[in-house]
């Protein structure tokens, strides 16, 4: 059997309990290629860049600038280059998020209200690279289009029901935070791109042998729930919570 089947069925089977064929999976097609013709130079510029300080080992600070060469030559490499994006797993995950600031309640008198940042959902899944927008848009539509139990059932970014108006009342002297629990699509994909010798990478190894690959983890979130975590944690202490410009709960409980 197949080594690639067996271990995707393996996986299926421990996800859903059932064991079924991926086509699209096994045929191994890429869910994205990006080239010069479909996407903007200046996209596919970058990614040679971060590639090229990733393959040398750069410091995130130093931001060497790739030099291609003259202008012909830019056109020549950025025109060849052409970026592959493959599926090789995916899982069901948890992931937990602090949706609020910690705070601590100074006043003997009142409970102070704590609720969830305003637009957290979206803001914790904005993406500043287009292609792994791209990457996860395609794999939404490849996933929901298909026919496997329980995949093809998943409703993506479904937060229509997130318990926004979530209030947690922090006590005298107590401390509390938000929290977000959510559910994630976690997909593993590989990154391959095939660098041509006029981008000049050699120069740097002469070993480089044109193509660059990175793994990559695209979380696509399924759904969530925001809830109370009071008292101290790892995110949460009395040291560094925040007290200023509270909101008060107008009538304490008797």
């Amino acid at each position: 059997m197949n080594s690639k089947f067996l271990q995707l069925s393996v996986l299926l089977f421990s996800l859903f309990g059932t064991s079924v064929s991926f086509q699209w999976y096994l045929q191994e097609h890429p869910i994205l290629v990006v080239n010069a013709l479909r996407y903007d130079k200046s996209i596919i510029f970058q990614r040679l860049q971060n590639s090229f300080e990733k393959m040398y080992h750069l410091p995130d600070y130093a931001h060497a600038k790739l030099y291609i060469g003259d202008k012909d030559t830019e056109k020549k490499c950025i025109t060849g280059t052409e970026i592959t994006f493959f599926v090789k797993g995916f899982e069901i995950v948890q992931k937990e998020y602090e949706a609020s600031e910690c705070r601590i309640n100074l006043n003997p008198e009142y409970q102070v209200i704590l609720s969830p940042t305003a637009g957290f959902s979206s803001f914790i899944h904005q993406y500043n690279d287009p292609l792994t927008k791209s990457v996860e848009m395609n794999l939404m539509k490849k996933f929901s289009g298909s026919k496997i139990p329980k995949i093809g059932e998943i409703k993506f970014y479904n937060f229509h029901a997130l318990n926004s108006e979530l209030e947690c009342l922090v006590e005298y002297q107590e401390i509390s935070q938000v929290k977000m629990k959510e559910w994630n699509l976690q997909v593993h994909v590989q990154e391959v791109i095939e660098v041509p010798e006029s981008c000049g990478f050699q120069r740097f190894d002469k070993s480089f042998d044109g193509t660059f690959v990175e793994a990559l983890e695209v979380n696509i979130p399924i759904n969530g729930t925001f809830y109370c975590r009071n008292g101290r944690s790892s995110t949460c202490k009395k040291s560094t919570a925040e007290f200023s410009t509270p909101r008060y709960k107008l009538f304490r409980d008797q």
